[in-house]
């Protein structure tokens, strides 16, 4: 019989004609962390597929068969949560460094894992920043706008593009803007198109090495070329490389001179915190000091917190000359002499440069140009770079600090990474340092 309608819906009676009073076992609660568990799991699992995926697929084409196997890219679970963006980042780090392995053990110089870093925009973003470097290229090639008008010129490592705007603001009839990285060359691409000089400017993907430009010869290079102290992770090679073999007789190079100057400062403090951190750190129970003892031989690009840092007059190492300068220049071998300003201890070498727009074109051009990195100078993207002493030296006013300064290129691609042998003599006392100059990691996050 169908139960009345002011019954339908309610909770069953017991035979007492009132709902059962006892309650039905609740489910048990959730441990606490067990879904998150759970899902770092299965990513951790999917980002192993996807490695073993990669690394079948590099294995494939970049590699034979023959070379030794590679470690296999993996991911562990962690113990804590961590949020999946530091894995993913970890992973692709890991991915770059694997096919840069992979391009070695084939033959290759690594080029191409370079080149492909600048594929990011973020890599762009420290140079768009420095107002003070494109501040004096707009300055220069402003300067040198009558040798510009109706030329043509080819902009070497054009990254997004910037420099071949300004020249063709400047009177270029042309821009050839040449790029390694595919994604620099897509992205200067897009930045010409917004400025509407897709007509007066052409973005081509390649080596400045070997690409193939349009037309015989140009008449103005510009390229910003340089890197840290000078020379270290620098487009000198291919700078050389591209006037070489497309500039034309009397033609334009900006930059067309570079100098080199070191100087001794007073960087205890960085010294200081450094021991700090790594004679007393304990990561766990282990001790972790021995890794000071290696810290001071890698330099670092900074820059002085204070002028009173500064101890003794500068002293220009080498200076460059673009119409003539290539890859030999990486490798030399300078003496160097430093004054005391003033009484201090000084515990670093300290190495800025500048580069000169002279304009010497066929007529010459207007006035010079410099853009320097001097430590009291307006900062810029390169900072200077600091080579640490093991041990400071105190110096009275007018005492000489002497010693030889001696570069080399280190391993592939030829400039990106530096060997530094520095010597220095004070007070019949002699000491050695070697420095290893190797490229900065790339953010390629934020």
């Amino acid at each position: 019989m169908q139960a009345p309608r002011s019954m339908r819906g309610r909770p069953k009676c017991g035979r007492d004609g009132l709902a059962p009073t006892t309650p039905r076992p609740a489910a048990a609660p959730a441990r606490p962390g067990r879904q998150c568990a759970r899902r770092a799991a299965a990513a951790a699992a999917a980002a192993e597929e996807a490695a073993a995926a990669d690394e079948s697929a590099l294995a494939s084409t970049s590699a034979p068969a023959s070379e030794r196997a590679l470690p296999r890219l993996t991911l562990t679970a962690p113990k804590r949560r961590i949020p999946w963006h530091i894995w993913e980042r970890a992973y692709y780090l890991r991915l770059k460094e694997q096919e840069r392995q992979l391009a070695l053990l084939s033959g290759g110089d690594g080029d191409e894992w370079y080149y492909s870093m600048w594929d990011n925009p973020e890599a762009h973003q420290q140079l768009l920043e420095d107002q003070v470097r494109y501040a004096a290229y707009q300055d220069a090639l402003m300067a040198a706008a009558p040798l510009l008008e109706g030329k043509t010129v080819l902009d070497v490592g054009c990254g997004c593009g910037l420099l071949s705007l300004m020249a063709a603001e400047a009177g270029a009839a042309h821009v050839y803007a040449v790029d390694a990285s595919r994604g620099a060359a897509e992205l200067a691409t897009r930045v010409v198109k917004a400025n509407g000089m897709q007509g007066r400017i052409t973005v081509i993907h390649g080596r400045a090495e070997a690409v193939a430009l349009p037309v015989d010869k140009v008449d103005v290079i510009v390229c910003d070329w340089m890197g840290a102290a000078l020379l270290h992770d620098s487009l000198l090679p291919a700078l050389a490389a591209a006037r070489d073999r497309w500039l034309a007789p009397g033609g334009l190079m900006l930059p067309d001179a570079a100098s080199l100057y070191v100087m001794g400062v007073d960087d205890r403090q960085h010294v200081a915190d450094k021991k700090a951190f790594w004679q007393t750190r304990q990561l766990g129970d282990f001790d972790v000091s021995p890794v000071l003892n290696a810290v001071v031989r890698f330099p670092r690009q900074d820059t002085l917190a204070r002028r009173s840092q500064a101890v003794t007059g500068a002293h220009r190492l080498v200076t460059l000359d673009l119409y003539r300068a290539g890859p030999k220049d990486l490798t030399f071998s300078r003496p160097f002499s430093l004054t005391a300003q003033r009484e201090g201890r000084v515990s670093a070498l300290l190495a800025y440069f500048d580069a000169s727009f002279t304009c010497r074109g066929d007529p010459p051009g207007g006035e010079a140009v410099t853009l320097t990195t001097h430590p009291m100078a307006p900062a810029t993207g390169w900072l200077q770079t600091l080579f640490c002493f093991p041990r400071a030296l105190q110096m009275d006013k007018g005492a000489e600090l002497s010693g030889t300064f001696a570069c080399r290129p280190a391993g592939r691609p030829l400039g990106r990474m530096l060997d530094v042998d520095l010597s220095v003599q004070f007070q019949g006392a002699a000491a050695r340092v070697q420095y290893a100059m190797r490229r900065p990691q790339q953010r390629l996050y934020t």
